[in-house]
């Protein structure tokens, strides 16, 4: 077992190697992950409106090292803020879908409209300029303090620009709008 710090100073500078605390889904299974979230927590306070509170326990944390991201991947929809470090971000919008209309796995690599798929373990290859993303591809550089908010669905991919960084974010809760507030938004063009 090795300690956070031991574990950013790996410098590994291939693949998919990063860390990644999901609260939803792991935390139940590794106590340590939610005394460290829960530690934490006052930390990336306040939160989005439109996020859950920390009592919800939707929290995701992402700690990484220079050079390491996250390849091609969708799924629900989620905010997510830069705390410490900056961060790029490769975003497409949903695509690629199966003959019966829904969505391939989205953890498999970036299904594109005509049904080619791009694979990259770690997009920070797109900054060495010797690949280059997918077409329609958007890019944003996160620096801390900035938010990100993905819609449901949108393929997206992220490249850790310095030594330390990390990011912290969850899951987007719905939220309610009655057919009121809706005809009225419709009215004004939104």
């Amino acid at each position: 077992m090795v300690t956070l710090g031991q574990y950013m100073d790996q410098k590994i500078h291939s693949g998919n190697h990063i860390l990644f605390l999901n609260e939803p889904h792991d935390a139940y299974l590794h106590p340590g992950e939610e005394k460290l979230l829960s530690e934490l927590s006052d930390d990336w306070s306040p939160r989005p409106v439109f996020a859950f509170g920390p009592e919800d326990h939707h929290t995701l944390m992402f700690p990484e090292s220079i050079a390491n991201g996250h390849g091609w991947h969708y799924h629900g929809p989620v905010w997510h803020t830069q705390v410490v470090g900056r961060k790029m971000w490769w975003l497409h919008p949903p695509s690629g879908k199966n003959a019966d209309g829904t969505m391939p796995p989205g953890d498999q690599g970036l299904i594109l409209e005509d049904g080619s798929h791009v694979f990259e373990a770690n997009v920070c290859e797109y900054l060495s300029l010797t690949k280059r993303p997918p077409n329609g591809t958007l890019t944003y550089f996160a620096n801390p303090g900035d938010t990100v908010v993905l819609p449901d669905a949108w393929w997206h991919g992220t490249c850790a620009l310095d030594n330390w960084t990390i990011g912290t974010g969850g899951w987007l809760k719905e939220q309610p709008v009655d057919d009121a507030a809706k005809q009225d938004r419709l009215k004004r063009g939104w």
